[in-house]
C-alpha cells in the first residue's frame, strides 16, 4: 500500500516485462485506512501479503494460490446466491472473471477513461479493454431514443 497516494501497489507476474509488473490502483483513503487497520490487528508485516491461506502462511507468508482465491470466490458466492447463467443456462456461481468484467464495465459507465481501465486491468493493448464497451439492449434502445433514430 501506497499511504501517501492512497493506492494499493499490486504485483502481476502475469507481464513479460518487469516495468509492468507492479501496478498502482488508486481508492478511497478510506479505505486505505481499513486495510492499514486490518494489517495492524492481524499484526502483518508491512512487507507481507494480505490474502494469505493457512498453507501458505506456513510456508513463510507466500500469498495465496490463484486456485485457492478461485475457490474461495465461487465458494461466497454461491452462498451469497450470486448465480448467472452459464452456456446451458443452468445457474452458476460467478467467478473471479464475472467480478473483473463487472467492475470494469461499471467504471466505464461511471465516466472512468478507457486508458485508466486498460491500466487497471493490465491490458498491453486497448483493443482488448474496448470489449467492455459494449452496451446491452436496454442502454442500445434509451441512446436510439435519445437520438431519435
Amino acid at each position: 500500500m501506497d499511504r501517501t497516494e492512497a493506492a494499493l501497489v499490486l504485483h502481476n507476474l502475469k507481464q513479460r516485462r518487469q516495468a509492468l509488473r507492479q501496478k498502482r490502483v488508486y481508492v478511497s483513503p478510506d479505505l486505505v485506512s481499513a486495510l492499514v487497520n486490518f494489517a495492524w490487528d492481524q499484526h502483518l508485516k508491512p512487507t507481507a501479503f494480505f490474502f494469505q491461506s493457512q498453507k501458505s502462511r506456513s510456508r513463510g507468508g507466500q500469498p495465496m494460490s490463484r486456485q485457492h482465491c478461485w475457490w474461495l470466490i465461487q465458494r461466497y458466492a454461491t452462498a451469497a446466491g450470486v448465480l448467472l447463467p452459464g452456456q446451458d443456462g443452468a445457474p452458476r456461481p460467478a467467478t473471479g472473471l464475472h467480478f473483473r468484467h463487472g467492475a470494469a464495465v461499471h467504471q466505464l459507465r461511471a465516466g472512468v477513461p478507457l486508458s485508466e481501465v486498460q491500466q487497471q486491468l493490465g491490458h498491453a493493448r486497448i483493443d482488448t479493454t474496448t470489449i467492455y464497451t459494449k452496451l446491452s439492449n436496454p442502454e442500445r434502445r434509451a441512446y436510439a431514443d435519445r437520438v431519435g433514430w
